[in-house]
């Protein structure tokens, strides 16, 4: 009868299982002595560290591509056309076709060469650019880097907005029987020499006459100084007006390039293909400023990959601490794991046990140190830390956090401590329970 098949099934009741609830049960107090048991403090402590050096070293350099790309691009011009050749007269032309172009905000004559310059009983090389004076200061942003004068820690005191206007032009204009020139504030600290002394400027090379290709020199006057704040152009830069520059160089009319500024310098590829478009190709062709400077953007793009690569190691000997603490938690808890294992428990439920450690101490050291990582980060952006301008390139630190970067450094600290318990957990698992208990 179906009574009868009831009471003979009682007398031999199937394998034990372990109840939801006590398994729950289980893990809660397994997991309580594993972090009691030292797991959670050393792991959080060396991934939290981990985690905030990464978040606040890819933040420095972040700003510090940022503060570079701007000062490139508030310094010199978004886009340069030039002509093979040394006679670029019809610069004119090629300047109103180019400003017709959508997307183009003004464009500007210059030339370019190497001088030396003197003063006094000093003389070093430096460049010399020719500029138009009303301009050139809708092309790049000279007329907001020039100094009402500067002080002895080389701090520069802007002039007011509303003296700018023309302020190039007077500053360049013939005086004294001698053009002005505008120098960058770490040249005008070398030369030693007060605004308003004269200087000599001499050609490398000059025009070719009797005498062969002689060098030509010219006497100029200091009429201002500038601070960029981008340490190669501060100690190397000299503005002159354009035809000074022409003269000096024996140009005539000619000059080296046609510099244009763009509405959104991010889509320059754009404009450029509208550019030559308009002007047709050879004998003139464009560079951007990405392919100006393609070797800074390049070297510090490496530089920071391999940084977050160097960093992460911080991160990847948190998981081997997190590693051998659980093993050594998996020795201590042999017995009750092997007691879970009696009851019912299977491999995955003791994996389920162990492995759900690791994203306990991962995701702690995580947090930790993306908070820590932000908190510093704002800390170095307020304190203004100085750098040597002369190694790189600027003079302070900039900070910027990017979500993205954040996030990657979360889920990479995350992924390294899950793949730290899997192997423990195993072990774990796979221990078979009478050789745990045989000696009980």
């Amino acid at each position: 009868s179906p009574q009868a098949q009831a009471e003979a099934l009682a007398w031999h009741p199937a394998r034990p299982r372990l109840r939801p609830l006590r398994l729950l049960v289980a893990w809660v107090v397994s997991a309580c002595a594993l972090l009691v048991a030292g797991v959670l403090l050393p792991g959080v402590e060396v991934a939290g560290f981990g985690g905030a050096a990464l978040v606040v070293g890819t933040s420095v350099m972040s700003g510090y591509q940022q503060d570079i790309r701007n000062k490139i691009l508030t310094t010199n011009a978004h886009l340069v056309v030039q002509k093979y050749g040394q006679d670029f007269v019809e610069y004119r032309k090629i300047e109103a076709d180019v400003t017709q172009q959508a997307g183009v905000l003004a464009a500007s004559p210059f030339t370019f060469n190497e001088v030396l310059v003197s003063a006094g009983d000093r003389a070093m090389g430096v460049l010399i650019k020719g500029i138009d004076p009303q301009r050139a200061p809708k092309v790049t942003a000279i007329a907001e880097h020039l100094c009402q004068d500067l002080t002895e820690d080389g701090h520069c005191r802007r002039y007011p907005l509303q003296e700018r206007a023309g302020l190039l032009d007077r500053l360049l204009a013939p005086g004294e029987g001698a053009p002005g020139v505008v120098l960058g504030s770490e040249l005008y600290r070398k030369l030693g020499q007060p605004v308003g002394t004269p200087i000599i400027l001499t050609t490398p090379v000059g025009i070719a006459g009797a005498r062969g290709n002689a060098p030509r020199r010219s006497e100029f006057r200091i009429a201002g100084v500038f601070r960029s704040g981008m340490y190669d152009f501060d100690a190397r830069l000299i503005y002159v007006e354009l035809g000074a520059s022409q003269a000096l160089m024996g140009l005539g009319d000619a000059v080296n390039g046609v510099e244009v500024r763009v509405a959104e310098p991010e889509q320059v590829e754009d404009v450029t293909r509208r550019v030559m478009r308009a002007i047709g190709r050879y004998p003139y062709h464009a560079i951007d400023w990405r392919q100006l400077n393609s070797g800074i953007f390049t070297a510090l793009k490496l530089q920071k990959i391999v940084m977050f690569l160097v960093l992460t190691f911080i991160i990847v000997v948190a998981a081997f601490n997190i590693a051998s603490t659980l093993f050594m938690a998996v020795i201590e808890k042999a017995r009750e794991i092997a007691v879970l294992k009696s009851m019912g428990a299977r491999d995955s439920t003791i994996m389920k046990i162990f492995v759900p450690e690791g994203w306990i101490v991962g995701g702690a050291g995580t947090l930790v140190g993306v908070l820590l990582g932000l908190v510093t980060s704002g800390l170095v952006a307020e304190l203004d830390i100085g750098i040597a301008a002369d190694v790189y390139m600027v003079e302070s630190l900039s900070v910027r956090v990017q979500p993205f970067e954040v996030a990657l450094v979360a889920i990479a600290a995350l992924a390294i401590s899950h793949l730290a318990t899997i192997y423990p957990a195993l072990k774990a698992a796979r221990q078979p329970p009478v050789e745990a208990m045989r000696y009980e």
